[in-house]
């Protein structure tokens, strides 16, 4: 027999690692199994394969209590997860809290136990494969509540990103009638060739301990086995052992009783449920495997039994029902409807059960169903999925785009900051999902589910670079939380160490950053977050509140021919940090020596907030300006620590001398040399920019869209000289507005609707639920939830943060639209909740609208 070269096998071997590694961090298994009692099914046969690329979590609800806990297996990189039996929200949380303390952000989630369905809906996966295994929708499939878990199989698979049936017939019914319409591929089962054949020419014809002729069956004792016909067998047969191995899954008396009566004949032995290797050496010894099974829609047109080709690969012959999977292989499996057919078959095996050519085709036939071959196909198709469905462009077919139910956990008493507030207003002004905040810092009380939402960011106004800035209530429910979790992240160069623990303890799966592509694995090591999504983004965008102003003050009426605010940062934020104080100082300098009208400032006592920074830019000709940033990592808060150290002996330090003896080594490890937010604020007002030469983020280019100033200052005659060319400015503010603003690039709705199309990619279909504020309600979409929301902890709207230091849609706070809001309530409650909740709740609502409305 020819076998695959050792060279070929390696290959294929590197050619997997590739492709899962790439995409997953793990495999979440959710089965009905238990991995200690069942034999060796194609749970365990995938299970095992993937172990050897990635770490497995074999996910068993077994406890009777609401906790969880990991179990070594046998398998080097195999654990089970055992977790509360009910399913439900509690065990999708505690499943969801277990992966997060295993680090595991990006799974593959395997899923058999579509009961698990609230776990599915709430997660947030890498990917789904639901392995069909079963026809669940067969009318000869008998589950308890058929038609519920009809409707829970039908929503799983509204979540799959790839369905993997066993056969044509399987694939069919949940086309059809479980109405799956994605991605499929129709992976048949198979066998471990390399362990069942290894062993099988040892085998000798001439043991005289053999005694009888042995039929055997091995697998799940169950309602599949057709018991009658057994029964026929054995009296027909008497001298035939027939011989059973598996574990008992039957569930009533009469199906008890038939197996009981069974077991009365002479001839018929059960061994139990077998060690396999045990079972092995039973097969070794028999001279025919049986597939007994009853005929039905659900077995012959829509089964295929791994057993088949255990057996071939033991050399045995196979006598089964017919199976129409297994018609392909009448050459060597004989099919047999009735009790004589079967009879006329068993009898026969005897004359082929050693025949060494009809052996040899038998094993041949099993090793191309090897279980190697169809794990490799089944990652093949995964990877071709994945692909496809990573695409920017591309949505699952299955998938409708729908809006998700996102939360942003906010520092309220940052909003002061104009930058941050428009910052978080974006979100609800232009995202098409809906929009909720909670203020989630300094011990604040998380006191709601974070699991009703679908994906939840952390504002970059949380500071991730501090151990407790985030409340560690939030912290903990974020460990729960099952849903897409996203990190804006600035200031990264503060304590960058601390931050890299959030991302691992959160669960971060997406993070946006300020650091350039070309930087990222200096600041984000591969090694440590291979599987954690880095978007670049810029640190501010064009307010929304100015980019319709149509009119904006000339530049001859304006009185400053300079403006300015900065302010003297520490020493350890390096050159882009001191840039941002010295450009201001000797500008005033140079301005006062030659009496040009300026505003200038680097003390933070004259900083200006909100609409007066607007009145203040549009005052000035020209604003002066710097990049944003530090090029100097702090990764572990030393250099700060140093630098303070100095200062305590030496007060006097010069920035030259702390820049000579500490930072000097790192400053040319990175550019950071972001725009900042100003200067947007300075283009959308046609305010001319004088700026120190530097990238700017790409976005704006010297003498085309500002005035480049030497950091040495030696062009200062020439930059004042063009501050004095009304033309010249007008040109060029006209240029940079045509470029930055009117293109729409950098606008907060652009922002906003590429984030949306990034969420959508990863959450394309959301829980379903419903969550209104004020009076609240939640509803999934099989009418059946229904559970309360605390009115104070969030809110929605196109002005959802109020007054600083306000917290949102607090009863004193309140939408200027409220009553809008809670007659869109009520309007969508009365089409969406359930009769038995409308009769409880629209009593209290009813006198509640006439009050509001």
């Amino acid at each position: 027999m020819e076998k695959i070269g050792d060279g070929e096998m390696e290959k294929n071997s590197r050619d997997i690692q590739l492709k899962l590694n790439k995409n997953f961090d793990s495999v979440v298994m959710l089965t009905w199994s238990d991995w200690y009692t069942e034999m060796r099914s194609n749970r365990y046969h995938y299970a095992s394969r993937f172990s050897r690329y990635l770490p497995v979590v074999f996910v068993q609800p077994d406890l009777k209590t609401a906790r969880y806990r990991f179990e070594k297996t046998e398998l080097l990189n195999l654990e089970v997860l055992h977790v509360y039996r009910h399913y439900g929200h509690a065990q999708a949380k505690l499943i969801a809290r277990a992966l997060n303390e295993r680090g595991i952000i990006r799974p593959l989630v395997w899923t058999y136990n579509f009961l698990f369905d609230d776990f599915i809906r709430m997660n947030y996966r890498g990917f789904m494969v639901y392995h069909a295994t079963e026809d669940y929708f067969s009318t000869d499939f008998y589950v308890s509540s058929k038609q519920d878990t009809t409707v829970q199989l039908k929503e799983v698979l509204q979540y799959t990103d790839l369905l993997i049936p066993i056969s044509e017939g399987i694939h069919e019914d949940y086309v059809l009638k479980g109405q799956y319409n994605g991605a499929s591929a129709v992976i048949t089962n198979g066998c471990d060739y390399r362990f069942w054949a290894d062993g099988a020419d040892k085998l000798n014809v001439n043991d005289h301990s053999i005694k009888r002729n042995t039929a055997l069956y091995q697998g799940g004792i169950s309602r599949k086995i057709d018991f009658g016909l057994i029964s026929d067998l054995a009296l027909q047969m008497p001298d035939w052992e027939f011989t059973f191995c598996g574990r008992l899954m039957l569930t009533n008396d009469e199906e008890l009783a038939r197996w009981n009566s069974l077991l009365s004949h002479r001839n018929v032995t059960y061994l139990g449920c077998l060690d396999v290797n045990e079972l092995k050496h039973h097969m070794y010894r028999s001279t025919v495997g049986l597939i007994p099974f009853v005929q039905n829609d659900w077995i012959t047109e829509r089964s295929f039994p791994l057993k088949a080709f255990e057996y071939c690969a033991c050399g045995l012959p196979v006598v089964s029902v017919p199976i129409k999977s297994l018609e392909a292989y009448s050459s060597i499996m004989s099919l047999a409807r009735t009790p004589d057919e079967f009879r006329s078959a068993i009898i026969a095996s005897e004359e082929i059960r050693h025949n060494q050519v009809l052996v040899r085709n038998r094993r041949e036939a099993a090793q191309l169903q090897d279980y190697d071959n169809k794990f490799k196909e089944a990652v093949l198709n995964i990877h071709e999925q994945h692909m496809i469905s990573s695409k920017p462009s591309t949505l699952p077919s299955h998938t409708k785009n729908e809006s998700l139910n996102i939360l942003v956990l906010y520092d309220m008493n940052s909003t002061h900051v104009t930058t941050i507030k428009e910052h978080l207003e974006s979100f609800a002004a232009y995202s098409r999902h809906h929009i909720f905040y909670a203020n989630a810092t300094n011990n604040a009380p998380c006191t709601f589910d974070l699991s009703l939402f679908d994906a939840i960011i952390i504002h970059y106004s949380v500071r991730v670079s501090l151990t407790s800035h985030l409340s560690s209530s939030y912290a903990d429910q974020l460990k729960s939380s099952p849903g897409l979790k996203i990190l804006f992240i600035q200031d990264e160069y503060d304590t960058t160490g601390i931050a890299w623990k959030w991302i691992h303890s959160l669960g971060i799966h997406v993070v946006y950053t300020c650091v350039p592509a070309e930087y990222l694995d200096y600041v984000y090591p591969a090694t440590s977050f291979s599987h954690v999504d880095f978007v670049e983004n810029l640190t501010g965008f064009v307010p929304s509140g100015l980019e319709q102003k149509i009119q904006t003050r000339p530049l001859a009426q304006r009185r400053y021919i300079l403006g300015y605010r900065g302010r003297k940062l520490p020493l350890w934020y390096g050159s882009l940090g001191y840039e941002k104080y010295i450009i201001g100082v000797r500008m005033r300098e140079i301005c006062q020596e030659r009496n040009i009208p300026a505003n200038i400032e680097c003390d933070d006592s004259r900083r200006i907030y909100n609409e007066e920074w607007y009145d203040f830019i549009e005052d000035c000709r020209a604003m002066l300006g710097t990049e944003s940033g530090s090029n100097v990592f702090d990764f572990d808060g030393t250099i700060r620590e140093d630098i303070e150290k100095e200062l305590v002996k030496r007060p006097d330090l010069t920035y030259q001398e702390a820049y000579d003896r500490f930072l000097a080594e790192h400053e040319s490890c990175i550019e950071m040399n972001q725009i900042s937010p100003k200067i947007f604020e300075a283009i959308v007002l046609k305010t001319a920019l004088v700026l120190f030469e530097g990238k700017y983020s790409g976005v704006i280019q010297p003498d085309i869209h500002y005035i480049p100033l030497k950091k040495d200052f030696s062009n200062v005659d020439e930059v004042l000289e063009k501050l004095d060319d009304l033309e010249f400015l007008e040109e060029m503010t006209g240029k940079a507005y045509e470029d930055v603003i009117a293109s729409g690039n950098y606008s907060y709705r652009h922002f906003i609707e590429e984030f949306d199309a990034l969420v959508s990619r990863k959450v394309p279909r959301g829980q379903g639920k419903l969550l209104i504020t004020g009076i609240t309600a939640l509803q999934n979409r099989s009418n059946e939830e229904v559970s309360p929301i605390s009115p104070a902890f969030t809110g929605r709207g196109k002005n959802p943060l109020n007054q600083p230091g306000n917290s949102i849609f607090t009863r004193d706070t309140t939408l200027s639209k409220r009553n809008t809001a809670f007659h869109d309530f009520y309007l969508q409650a009365s089409d969406l909740l359930p009769e038995r909740v409308k009769t409880v709740l629209f009593p209290i609502l009813k006198p509640l609208k006439k009050w509001i409305l």
